[in-house]
C-alpha cells in the first residue's frame, strides 16, 4: 500500500477509537452579497455534510446529494478542499442578509462518532468604495486612480467599474483585514485631454446583484492654451478709428502673457488678453498667441470687418460704342457702393440711356450707355460719404481721320521712292567735273533738294523738276526724260 493510504489507515482508526478531531472558526464574518468560507480543519475522510443547527431538526445546507439541500441554501453552497487533506471547509455564495446569525456544523464521514462544532455566521452590509486619485493630471500624461472595495470573499472579490473616464488599464490587489475582511483594490490607469477637465471620476462594485457606487471627484486635468480665439472683431470697425481686441482661450491654469499680430508681423507682448489698436486700416488682419506653464496656443487668423467711404477709380472713362457712348464708373467701399448717373446735369437718365451694375468684392462697376453726350458724371455713396467724378471722354478714331492719315502715310512713301529712284539713275551715269562746281545760289524762289551726286535737282513754284544741266544746256525733250537722260 502507498504511503497515502497508509496515512489514512491510522487516521481512520484513530477516528474509531477517539471519534473525529475536528477544528472549526467560531464564527465568521460575511459581506452581504458576497462569498464566505467557513473554515473546517480535520483528518483525512470520505466526505463531509454540512447542517444548518435547528432543536427540532438539522436542514442540510451541503450535500453530495444536493437533492438533500435546504431550499434556502440550495446551489448557494460547495465543498472543494481534498478531504483526503482533512479539508472540510464550505463555501456558502451570494450571502444573504437572512443568513445573519445562522448556526452550522459539520458532520464527517465516515460516521465513526463526531461531536458538535458549530459556526455562527455574521453579515455586514456591503460598505461604500473608497476612491482616490493622484494630486493632479496633465493632458497626455498617465495618472492613476484607485477604488477599494473590501467583501469576505477572496476568491471572487466584486467587480469594479470606472465612470467618467475611458480607462486605459486596471489590476487589482487583495489584502486581508485583522477583521477577518478583505479589501480589493484597483488601480486603473487614464489619460486625459483638456476636455476632461473638472469631469467626475466614480467607481462601482457589484455584489451579485447588488451595486455600490462611491462618492465622485472631479478631475484637475493641467493644459496649455486652446480653443484661442478674439473678440471684438464681430462688428464694423471704420478705417482711421480705434478698436479693443481681447485674447481668450481655455487653459488651466490660465495664460501668463499673450502675443499679437498683425499681417502675420508680431506686434507686441503683454500680461493682459487685451489689445487695443489704433488707426485701423483696411485689409487688416490680427492673430494672438495665449502662453501658460504647459505650452500656448494660435488663434485663427482673423481679417477685421474695416468699413471706408467709396472712392472712384482712375480707370474710369467714356468713350465712343456702336453709334452712341459707353460710360463705366468704377468705386471701391465697404460696405460696397451704390452708384449713380447724371447726364447733363441731371440724375433722371433719359429714356434712350441704360445703366447695368456688378460687383467684384469691395468694388461696385456701373456701365452706362445711351447717345454721345459730353457732360457725363456718377456718384458713389455708402453711409459713410459720396464721392462724384465727371467722367472724361476718351474719343476713339473716326473713320474719315483714320483714311486722312493712312493717304498722308502713302503720299509720303511714295515720294521717298522716286526720290530713292532718280538717286540710282544718277549713279549710273555721273556728271562732269565742272558741272559740280556749279553756283546755284543765284536761282531765286526755288526749292532745292540735294542728292547724293554732283548734281541739284530743283523744283519750281509750278511744281515742275529741272536740274543745272537742263538751265545751261535747253533741250525740247520731256524734262523728265531730260532728268533720268543726266542721271
Amino acid at each position: 500500500p502507498t504511503r497515502h493510504s497508509s496515512v489514512s489507515t491510522v487516521s481512520a482508526l484513530i477516528s474509531l477509537c477517539h471519534g473525529w478531531d475536528v477544528q472549526v472558526s467560531e464564527s465568521v464574518t460575511a459581506v452581504d452579497g458576497s462569498c464566505v468560507t467557513l473554515p473546517c480543519k480535520t483528518s483525512s475522510h470520505s466526505h463531509v455534510v454540512w447542517y444548518l443547527y435547528r432543536k427540532a431538526s438539522s436542514p442540510v445546507v451541503y450535500s453530495k446529494n444536493s437533492g438533500d439541500i435546504t431550499d434556502s441554501f440550495r446551489r448557494r453552497t460547495s465543498v472543494s478542499g481534498d478531504p483526503a487533506q482533512g479539508d472540510c471547509s464550505l463555501k456558502i455564495d451570494r450571502v444573504r442578509s437572512d443568513d445573519n446569525g445562522e448556526i452550522l456544523y459539520p458532520w464527517i464521514h465516515p460516521d465513526t462518532g463526531n461531536q458538535y462544532h458549530y459556526t455562527t455566521i455574521n453579515v455586514e452590509k456591503p460598505r461604500t468604495p473608497e476612491i482616490s486619485i493622484e494630486s493632479s493630471q496633465v493632458e497626455g500624461t498617465l495618472f492613476s486612480a484607485h477604488c477599494a472595495v473590501q467583501h469576505s470573499c477572496p476568491s471572487s472579490p466584486p467587480s469594479v467599474q470606472w465612470f467618467g473616464l475611458s480607462i486605459l488599464s486596471d489590476s487589482v490587489t487583495t489584502t486581508k483585514n485583522q477583521d477577518g475582511l478583505w479589501t480589493s483594490v484597483t488601480q486603473a490607469q487614464f489619460r486625459p485631454n483638456h476636455q476632461d477637465h473638472e469631469k467626475s471620476l466614480s467607481c462601482q462594485s457589484s455584489y451579485s446583484s447588488k451595486t455600490l457606487r462611491s462618492n465622485a471627484l472631479k478631475i484637475n486635468v493641467l493644459y496649455a492654451p486652446t480653443n484661442v480665439r478674439i473678440t471684438g472683431t464681430e462688428g464694423a470697425i471704420i478705417e482711421g478709428k480705434s478698436v479693443s481686441l481681447t485674447c481668450t482661450s481655455n487653459s488651466n491654469p490660465p495664460p501668463i502673457d499673450y502675443e499679437w499680430y498683425l499681417n502675420q508681423v508680431f506686434s507686441t507682448n503683454q500680461s493682459k488678453a487685451e489689445f487695443f489698436l489704433e488707426q485701423v486700416k483696411r485689409d487688416t488682419s490680427v492673430s494672438c498667441t495665449a502662453r501658460n506653464s504647459y505650452g500656448r496656443g494660435q488663434s485663427e487668423e482673423t481679417e477685421l470687418k474695416v468699413h471706408f467711404p467709396p472712392t472712384i477709380l482712375l480707370d474710369s472713362a467714356c468713350s465712343d460704342w456702336t453709334g452712341g457712348m459707353r460710360c463705366v464708373c468704377r468705386a471701391e467701399a465697404e460696405p460696397r457702393a451704390s452708384i449713380t448717373w447724371m447726364v447733363n446735369g441731371s440724375s433722371f437718365l433719359p429714356p434712350n440711356f441704360t445703366a447695368l451694375a456688378n460687383y467684384t468684392g469691395r468694388v461696385t462697376v456701373s456701365e452706362l450707355t445711351g447717345p454721345l453726350t459730353l457732360n457725363v458724371s456718377c456718384e458713389a455713396s455708402n453711409y459713410l460719404d459720396r464721392s462724384s467724378y465727371e467722367i472724361p471722354m476718351h474719343q476713339p478714331l473716326s473713320g474719315g481721320t483714320v483714311g486722312f492719315i493712312l493717304a498722308a502715310v502713302l503720299f509720303v512713301v511714295l515720294g521717298i521712292v522716286v526720290v530713292a529712284v532718280i538717286c540710282l539713275k544718277k549713279r549710273r551715269k555721273p556728271l562732269s567735273a565742272d558741272s559740280s562746281k556749279r553756283s546755284h545760289t543765284d536761282l531765286s524762289g526755288l526749292h532745292t533738294r540735294k542728292c547724293e551726286t554732283d548734281d541739284t535737282i530743283y523744283m519750281n513754284d509750278t511744281g515742275h523738276l529741272y536740274t543745272d544741266t537742263m538751265r545751261h544746256h535747253p533741250t525740247q525733250k520731256n524734262e523728265i526724260d531730260v532728268i533720268y537722260e543726266n542721271y
